[in-house]
């Protein structure tokens, strides 16, 4: 834990408060911090790192967040995440991010999840020629995540020893 992580998780245990930190555009700061609340089981600043890190969430790291939010159980930070990628304003944006293939790897359980988004998404908005476009992306978006999924699957059984 670097110095300014533990200088603000000292100044929560004695002030119930949030440290203002300088974060980077990555929200590194607060993801070090939701890490520590996790690890010494602060739930009262998990929360509040938790609110702070939806404020981070775009197309650009909607993946890794939600992976964060997976892995350290935080329902809020997901659904932010799940709502961004469902959202039809930055589909394009978010079928560009590598991440999905990391995420697919390193979280197989919300891959099911993020497929029923995009899906859902897809049903509430009527169709018409720009949309459909978009739908045939959407499809093979929801393609190469689950080949992904099952890649990552497949690689977590053979390195465990269940097949071959």
């Amino acid at each position: 834990m670097d110095p300014r992580t533990f200088e603000a998780v000292l100044h929560y245990m004695y002030t119930d408060t949030l440290l203002e930190m300088e974060h980077d555009e990555e929200g590194v700061s607060a993801l070090d911090l939701l890490v520590a609340a996790d690890k010494y089981n602060l739930k009262g600043l998990k929360s509040m790192t938790e609110d702070e890190l939806c404020g981070y969430v775009d197309a650009s790291r909607v993946f890794k967040m939600l992976a964060v939010a997976e892995r350290y159980q935080c329902p809020k930070l997901k659904n932010v995440c799940l709502e961004l990628i469902g959202s039809r304003k930055i589909t394009s944006a978010i079928m560009v991010n590598e991440d999905v293939e990391n995420l697919a790897r390193s979280c197989p359980s919300v891959v099911k999840e993020v497929i029923a988004k995009i899906l859902d998404a897809r049903e509430e908005t009527p169709c018409d020629s720009l949309v459909s476009g978009i739908d045939c992306d959407l499809l093979n978006f929801c393609f190469v995540f689950i080949i992904a999924a099952c890649a990552g699957a497949i690689t977590f059984w053979v390195l465990h020893g269940f097949i071959f």
